[in-house]
């Protein structure tokens, strides 16, 4: 008698794609003046999003029905894309910079991020080579020697300049590693020659150092340097408890920079107050709960430490996207995933919301089993 086939998270699935449509609606509300001003068309920028997520939905379609020794087998090649990727992109003439940095490819509204893939392909990547490691017998350190493509690439992220991307790759990868193994006293000796190795390329930086300063005292440089946060946090003071409503906010009129992308959450706090603001955060705790718990029932030791590296590649996002537009941490453009304007950024995450629901069946898979034994 065949097994019957294994369900996806039906709340996995769910709250992404309430989470995504928030985007679209936030994302035309913040953006329409925006984007009339700047190409004569109060749509560009929704009709550039919800182009992607209609990719991203098709690549989440076919990663979820992906075979996973088929995945497995194709990483060690996507790890060195991704990283040759990340060099083109340094290249001028080849890679676009904006901002200072050299962070994107392709040409017009077809512009991606190669960083984006590459903290999702790290984390599996490295979940890959843990999980062989650990399988043939040996510990979580035999593998580390198998993880250049990684190293190379986080050098890359980090010549773009892209600290921020640095920082919370280095974070995922350290949590899978320490579920793969790795003491305790190995992640302290990690943390002490991490910090005065980013105090040192903070201090060697002047946009960085500003950043800094402005993040103990952004009232103080309102008009210029802590514009940004300083804007961003009058748009949650005004919005309160209700919000001003939808599409009533007044800081997205040219007042709060890019309201649409980093600091669509402000935008939300505002028109939708601190009721709606529950709402999202719901959302993506729904979201993140199900991913944990991917990884808590998994016996599989690839799916347990991939799922995890994915739970932590979102959940690290959206914590590093609240702490900055709340003025918790310094300004640094990440995006709040799936609600922020950004098509290589929602794709991915997209990408890694298919991956999870893979993972997901192949643990429901699992439990009849084990039940059998």
């Amino acid at each position: 008698m065949s097994r019957p086939a294994a369900r996806v998270d039906f709340l996995l699935a769910l709250a992404a794609l309430a989470l995504v449509s928030l985007g679209l609606v936030l994302i035309l509300s913040a953006s329409s003046m925006l984007a009339y001003d700047r190409f004569g068309n109060q749509l560009h920028y929704v009709e550039h999003q919800a182009l992607f997520a209609l990719l991203g939905g098709a690549a989440l379609l076919w990663l979820q029905g992906l075979d996973a020794g088929v995945l497995r087998a194709r990483l060690g090649a996507a790890a060195w894309v991704a990283a040759g990727l990340l060099l083109l992109a340094l290249i001028p003439g080849i890679g676009h910079k904006a901002g200072g940095a050299r962070r994107w490819l392709g040409f017009s509204f077809l512009r991606f991020q190669p960083s984006e893939l590459f903290k999702m392909v790290a984390v599996l990547f490295t979940a890959d080579r843990l999980a062989g490691a650990l399988d043939s017998g040996q510990g979580w350190s035999a593998a580390l020697r198998r993880l250049v493509p990684v190293g190379l690439g986080l050098v890359l992220v980090l010549a773009e300049p892209d600290f921020g991307s640095t920082v919370l790759t280095g974070l995922m990868l350290v949590g899978i590693l320490y579920a793969a193994g790795m003491p305790g006293l190995w992640l302290g000796w990690t943390f002490a020659a991490a910090v005065p190795a980013a105090a040192v390329l903070v201090l060697r930086s002047a946009y960085r150092m500003r950043r800094v300063a402005v993040f103990f005292n952004p009232w103080k440089d309102a008009g210029g340097a802590g514009f940004q946060i300083t804007h961003s946090l009058m748009a949650f003071g005004s919005g309160g408890i209700f919000g001003a409503g939808l599409g009533e906010g007044r800081q997205k009129l040219f007042y709060l920079p890019e309201p649409h992308t980093d600091f669509i959450f402000a935008t939300a706090g505002e028109e939708l107050g601190f009721l709606g603001c529950l709402v999202i955060l719901g959302f993506f705790v729904m979201l993140l709960w199900r991913c944990w718990l991917i990884s808590l029932k998994a016996r599989d030791t690839f799916v347990k430490l991939g799922s995890l590296g994915l739970t932590l590649f979102l959940g690290l996002q959206v914590l590093a996207n609240l702490f900055v537009v709340l003025g918790m941490a310094p300004t640094k453009g990440t995006t709040l995933p799936f609600l922020s304007s950004g098509g290589s950024a929602l794709v991915i995450d997209l990408m890694a919301v298919g991956l999870l629901l893979n993972f997901s069946k192949l643990v429901e898979q699992e439990g009849p089993a084990r039940a059998g034994r």
